[in-house]
């Protein structure tokens, strides 16, 4: 049992209010797994809850990559299939959203995503959307996204 504003809450309840809190269980595709990464050009439309969970995200996937060599994640193991620069600059794009945004993200994880190729692949991206850093965010994924925010509530 905990207590909570002089009130008894059971383990279950307990474990229930934390999953519902959990910004990642916002990230579900269609058939029930989870989506780890939205959509690149969906990232611009995200309310403030889900773009900030795509930075912790991004910053996950970093550090599972750097722990293990690789993630293992039925909805991201594409990730493996390219260099890791390619998460690095998608992380710049969801940055570069946030800083838009007013929001702060530390400046030593944005510095730990910035090199020579991340830059220009960012650079790419902002200069002409239609180049997708991912290959793997083409149109049918971001239908799926969309459809995704929208059993939310959420319209873009």
């Amino acid at each position: 049992m905990f207590m909570f504003a002089n009130r008894e809450i059971s383990d279950k309840t307990l474990s229930l209010v934390r999953e519902k809190s959990d910004p990642r269980r916002l990230l579900y595709n269609s058939k029930g797994n989870k989506m780890r990464l939205w959509h690149i050009d969906l990232l611009k439309n995200l309310p403030r809850h889900q773009l900030l969970g795509q930075w912790r995200e991004c910053t996950a996937i970093k550090g599972t990559i750097r722990k293990h060599d690789r993630v293992n994640h039925s909805t991201i193991n594409y990730v493996n299939d390219h260099d890791i620069n390619y998460l690095y600059a998608y992380a710049l794009v969801v940055a570069d959203e946030m800083i838009r945004r007013g929001y702060h993200p530390a400046d030593d994880l944005v510095d730990s995503y910035v090199n020579d190729e991340s830059v220009r692949m960012y650079n790419d991206y902002m200069d002409n959307s239609d180049l997708k850093i991912y290959p793997e965010h083409d149109a049918k994924y971001r239908i799926e996204c969309k459809e995704n925010l929208k059993r939310k509530g959420i319209i873009i």
